[in-house]
């Protein structure tokens, strides 16, 4: 499957780059504008090419690639282009206030995508002899709220970076990031396509609570890492030999969880379907918090959001978790305490 979209993809990118001939430099802004807007980044890689340099400052922020980075050649610069479009979560407010296009090879523009935390940035393009193909484009983008932009930024960019050949992939990063409670982590395995289903033994009057898209699944992560005590954590079935398929059986018994029958599904690499029946009693001297507690009957939470919580993934390596700063929260009231997918346990259990 993957094989045929990646050739489709091929004969798209070579039918779109032959049928492409800009007269002049308008044209050449023109496809770059309705490229940008649709985030098609291989539509707007047709305006560059390997000499072309692109620079770019992040206002108040100080590190080497905020000062300012350069991007030489189409891969660089396809690459400087994903993780801007994976910041630019929400375009709806897209707004350029200035705009000047010179045919004498030279664009000078102004733009704001509010909804997305970009207040404001100055764009200069300039064009080659040929006044069609980009020589250097200068970038000054200046956010509204520095803090979350800058941390949305580095998550989306660890996004991008995460790419699991396989669901085996997938799975060895869920596992990772449950030993580790890293929510960051764990939640590169989940799209706006995930499920997750709960079910509770002890309250079988209930249907099941779905959790879909990766607000409310990160949530539950959140929760369900503050309850657990992992001094008791055990994993008899972890099985990951069926194709797309993770199955395993966990326990928490110190905090009351009997055990947990967890099953992923995996489509394309992330997890489609994940559904997950327990079995809870109460712990002497312990309050016992419940999944009615915290969603009600037949409840079905969540809506997509790309911007995951807390930074936590090594900055090298977003695959591997970085044990100087891993999420941590606190137990909510009323938790849901039940939540887990993943038998990722303890890796002893290996």
């Amino acid at each position: 499957m993957q094989a045929l979209l990646f050739a489709a993809t091929v004969a798209l990118t070579a039918s779109i780059a032959s049928a492409y001939e800009p007269a002049t430099t308008q044209d050449a802004w023109e496809n770059h504008f309705s490229a940008f807007g649709s985030q098609n980044v291989t539509q707007i890689l047709l305006d560059y090419d390997d000499n072309s340099v692109v620079l770019v400052h992040y206002t108040g922020q100080q590190d080497d690639e905020g000062n300012l980075a350069a991007y030489r050649g189409v891969d660089e610069i396809g690459g400087m282009v994903t993780d801007l479009f994976a910041t630019l979560s929400d375009t709806s407010d897209l707004a350029a206030p200035m705009l000047d296009v010179n045919d004498d090879g030279m664009v000078f523009l102004a733009w704001a995508a509010e909804a997305s935390g970009l207040d404001q940035v100055a764009d200069t393009f300039i064009f080659d002899d040929d006044k069609v193909t980009i020589k250097y484009q200068t970038i000054v983008i200046s956010p509204a709220e520095e803090d979350d932009f800058y941390d949305r930024k580095a998550r989306a960019k660890k996004r991008v970076l995460y790419d699991p050949a396989t669901y085996v992939d997938a799975w060895d990063n869920h596992f990772s990031a449950f030993g580790s409670k890293n929510t960051t982590q764990i939640m590169l395995d989940y799209d706006d396509n995930s499920e997750v289903r709960l079910f509770d033994f002890e309250n079988p009057s209930n249907p099941p609570t779905t959790l879909v898209g990766p607000e409310a699944i990160e949530q539950f992560f959140i929760d369900l890492f503050a309850e657990l005590d992992y001094s008791c954590l055990d994993a008899p079935v972890i099985h990951n030999d069926e194709e797309n398929l993770t199955f395993l059986v966990w326990e928490n018994p110190c905090t009351g969880y009997e055990y947990f029958a967890d099953t992923m599904h995996y489509v394309d690499n992330k997890i489609r379907f994940q559904n997950i029946a327990f079995a809870k009693k109460a712990v002497e001297g312990a309050e016992v918090d419940t999944l009615d507690d915290a969603e009600g009957d037949d409840t079905t939470v969540g809506a997509a959001n790309p911007n995951v919580d807390s930074d936590g993934l090594d900055p090298v390596n977003p695959n591997v978790p970085d044990t100087a700063s891993t999420d941590s929260a606190a137990p909510k009231e009323g938790a849901i305490a039940t939540a887990v997918g993943v038998a990722l346990v303890v890796a002893a259990l290996l």
